[in-house]
């Protein structure tokens, strides 16, 4: 009786400590973030782990292989576009640049010799600021578009992930969503509606077309940075694990992508943990009725010389953690690699909604292949 109870402390010690680790992590800067990975005697000894390690029966009734049509990228990519901008075509604008500007925030990044401000101006008075980072040498010729997420800008998130990249000798294009960071939250005049000012993502379904706000910038930016590489990938974390989804699939001009933590299809996010839902635009109905998830995930891994490498937190408590990728890897990988791409899952052994070094490293190896 007494081991059975010093058991039990011990696995509620676990939980709690877990729980509490989880919610600190989150409260801080994303560069102060340390790497959480998860032990297989830790998830032995915690109930609250072992929900990771399941895959609810609700979500193997579903067919996947029925959910997936994609024969002609080139035609369903096209439709993507008519349907984004509204039928007025690809974007082909480009940024206002302004050369060599000073940010202190970006003091302690080793191999930085100068940074580019890209502004990117659309309707509606929004805007998106993007950061070009030069490291000291660029003989790699190779552009990293870094894109964060729903909470903040790219520098307090994304420090970390720039730095590293930075340090190999790749230069790096970083960006944040929409009215986040040092992008603007204008007041908008919406008929029959009022003056609304924006200041989240739900808002922005008053707007035409409004996906368009999301992808735009990156690609807008791609026009004017992208002439200067022989090879563009792209990654994000959280909401910019979503837009380096759809800007892949719908960009060829982005040659590999690593979402991390960004989405999961639809039929897999009946869980009691909110956040696997998400913001309007990543459950968007007129959109995902052009193509779901699974295919475009399988647009951006496909065509010559092109994939996408899906990172999975499995122990993120933020959202999309678990196994439930298991359900569609296989189906996505083969459709992928009938249309010439490449696509594949890694999975993180780590708690935090983070981009963790065992990520960086292993993406690393894959841009270097």
């Amino acid at each position: 009786m007494k081991d059975l109870l010093i058991g039990a402390a011990i696995g509620a010690m676990i939980v709690l400590s877990t729980q509490m680790l989880f919610f600190a992590e989150r409260s801080k800067p994303a560069k102060f973030y340390r790497s959480t990975r998860i032990r297989a005697e830790d998830v032995r000894r915690s109930p609250l782990l072992q929900r990771y390690e399941v895959i609810e029966p609700l979500f193997r009734e579903t067919n996947v292989e029925s959910l997936i049509a994609v024969t002609n990228l080139q035609e369903r990519r096209q439709q993507l576009i008519d349907f984004i901008w509204g039928g007025r075509g690809f974007p082909r604008a480009t940024p206002e640049v302004e050369r060599d500007i000073v940010d202190t925030r970006c003091n302690d990044l080793p191999n930085l010799k100068s940074i580019d401000r890209l502004t990117v101006s659309m309707d509606s008075g929004i805007n998106s600021i993007a950061y070009h980072f030069h490291p000291k040498t660029e003989e790699k010729k190779h552009l990293i578009i870094y894109h964060s997420g729903h909470e903040i800008d790219f520098i307090d998130e994304g420090e970390r992930t720039i730095g590293f990249l930075l340090d190999h000798d790749y230069s790096v294009l970083a960006l944040a969503m929409p009215l986040v960071g040092i992008n603007n939250k204008p007041v908008i005049e919406v008929e029959r509606i009022g003056n609304i000012r924006l200041h989240n993502h739900d808002q922005m379904k008053y707007l035409d077309d409004p996906i368009r706000f999301f992808l735009e910038p990156v690609i807008v930016c791609i026009n004017q940075v992208g002439k200067d590489y022989s090879r563009i990938s792209m990654g994000g974390l959280s909401g910019g694990g979503w837009t380096t989804v759809l800007c892949s699939a719908i960009d060829e001009r982005i040659s590999s992508s690593y979402p991390v933590s960004g989405s999961l299809p639809v039929f897999l996010r009946f869980t009691d943990r909110p956040n696997d839902w998400g913001d309007f635009e990543q459950t968007y109905p007129d959109l995902y009725r052009i193509s779901n998830y699974l295919e475009l995930y399988i647009l951006g891994a496909s065509g010559k010389g092109r994939k996408q490498r899906q990172i999975i937190n499995k122990y993120d408590k933020c959202a999309f953690g678990g196994i439930r990728y298991q359900l569609y890897e296989g189906m996505v990988s083969e459709a992928a690699r009938n249309l010439g791409g490449d696509f594949a899952v890694f999975v993180d052994n780590q708690m935090q909604h983070i981009i963790s070094d065992d990520a960086l490293e292993y993406i690393l190896t894959e841009l270097d292949q």
